[in-house]
């Protein structure tokens, strides 16, 4: 009976859109959200429910830095990292949605001073410059996906085709990052393999990888010289990428850059 009434629950969902705001410490900015991405949006203590991810963003990025947010759904990384960098940063949310990328628009209009702008750019990212097969999940938006799925997509709603680029172009056209967020649905690999210039500049990265990619995301992130920490676990130093990886640069590992870890989410 609880899965008859998700699966109605989430056909009800499909392409509604509502607004909520963010907690308070991160400014009370009213998003525009679709619990077509994720049903929690329904829910009353839907933030609570998503208070890690916003957490990351608040432990992750600076005042005054850039943020590129790779997979960004409807932006609640995006839009707590900015409050976090402040008027003077800058964030970059890339979803190849373009119903999601409409409603990071719209957000993005609508934040009061104390943020940065969110600008959207609607595409995807992999390891070359082509047109990519954009499967609209069946199951939420949260579960799109390029390739091959799983079987927590649901199924495929329809097919969309979408522009994927990589990040070393996105370099050469937008300002360096200082943070970048991979949620890619099982892309992680080859978006780390379209981004060697990126890479080199050792950009701090958040990174969601599962268990079948943590082996070829490990050598990535070791080839260019990254020690790995897992966010799941108090940041605790690991050997391999795990389904909430950060990555610094190896040198910067023992330096103040991981002292900010160990702090509250809180508005510098």
């Amino acid at each position: 009976m609880k899965q008859v009434f998700r699966r109605a629950l989430e056909r009800f969902s499909r392409e509604r859109v509502i607004t909520r705001r963010l907690p308070v410490d991160l400014g009370r900015a009213k998003i525009f959200v679709s619990p077509d991405a994720s049903l929690q949006f329904w829910y009353p203590r839907w933030s609570a429910k998503n208070r890690d991810l916003m957490d990351m963003a608040s432990k992750t990025v600076k005042p005054g830095n850039v943020v590129w947010d790779i997979g960004a759904n409807v932006g609640l990384y995006s839009f707590a990292a900015a409050w976090a960098v402040g008027e003077q940063g800058a964030v970059y949310a890339i979803e190849p949605d373009v119903l999601l990328c409409d409603l990071l628009q719209k957000s993005s209009a609508s934040l009061s001073s104390g943020y940065a702008k969110v600008k959207p750019i609607c595409a995807a990212v992999s390891d070359c410059l082509d047109l990519a097969e954009l499967h609209i999940a069946n199951r939420g938006r949260c579960a799109n996906f390029i390739g091959k799925g799983s079987t927590q997509h649901g199924g495929t709603r329809r097919v969309n085709l979408v522009p994927t680029l990589t990040l070393d172009w996105l370099a050469e056209r937008l300002p360096a990052p200082d943070v970048i967020k991979i949620d890619v649905e099982r892309m992680e690999n080859r978006v780390l393999a379209g981004a060697s210039n990126v890479l080199e500049r050792h950009p701090r990265i958040v990174c969601e990888c599962g268990s079948e990619l943590s082996g070829e995301v490990t050598r990535i992130f070791k080839k260019f010289g990254y020690s790995l920490f897992d966010g799941d676990n108090s940041f605790a130093p690991v050997d391999h990428a795990t389904w909430s990886t950060f990555a610094i640069a190896t040198a910067a590992s023992t330096s103040h850059e991981t002292s900010m870890l160990s702090l509250p989410s809180v508005r510098r």
